[in-house]
C-alpha cells in the first residue's frame, strides 16, 4: 500500500492540500502488490475519511483489495506486539467493512474487528463505533 500525504510535495514539486482541512493532513492511498502492509509510520493516520475517499475514487477490485490490506496489515502489527497499530488496523478494517464496503454479512464482520479493536486498546471512538455497529446496518 503506498500512502502519502496530500500535504507533502508531489512528485511535481508541488504541495498539496484539501481545502477547508487545515491542521488535518488527507492520505491518498494506493494498491501496491509489492506493498502489501501499510508503513508503520503511516497506520495511524489513516481515519475513516482517507477509507470513505479511497472507496469514492477507487476500482472496484481495488475496493476489496483493501480490506484485505487492512486484514494483512493487522495480522502483520499484532504478530510483532504492536498492540496500538493492531487496534487501530482492526478499527480501519472494522469501519470499512461496515460503512463503505458493506458486503453481505458486514455486520458481524465489523463486529468481530471493532470487538478485536477494543480489547486490544480501549478507545472511546472504538466504543462509540460499536454503538452504532450493534444497532446492524
Amino acid at each position: 500500500m503506498h500512502i502519502r500525504n496530500r500535504s507533502q510535495p508531489d512528485n511535481t514539486g508541488q504541495a498539496r492540500r484539501r481545502s477547508g482541512k487545515i491542521g488535518k493532513k488527507s492520505i491518498k492511498m494506493r494498491i501496491k502488490f509489492d506493498e502489501p502492509i501499510i508503513g508503520k509510520d503511516n497506520v495511524l493516520e489513516i481515519g475513516s475519511k482517507d477509507l470513505d475517499d479511497f472507496y469514492v475514487s477507487a476500482s472496484d477490485t481495488d475496493r476489496m483489495n483493501l480490506f484485505f490490506i487492512l486484514l494483512t496489515s493487522l495480522h502483520y502489527y499484532e504478530r510483532n506486539g504492536d498492540i496500538v497499530r493492531a487496534a487501530h488496523l482492526s478499527f480501519l478494517a472494522a469501519y470499512y467493512v461496515f460503512t463503505p464496503l458493506t458486503p453481505p454479512g458486514s455486520h458481524y464482520l465489523a463486529l468481530h474487528y471493532m470487538n478485536k479493536a477494543i480489547s486490544l486498546n480501549s478507545l472511546p471512538e472504538y466504543s462509540e463505533w460499536l454503538v452504532v455497529m450493534e444497532k446492524g446496518n
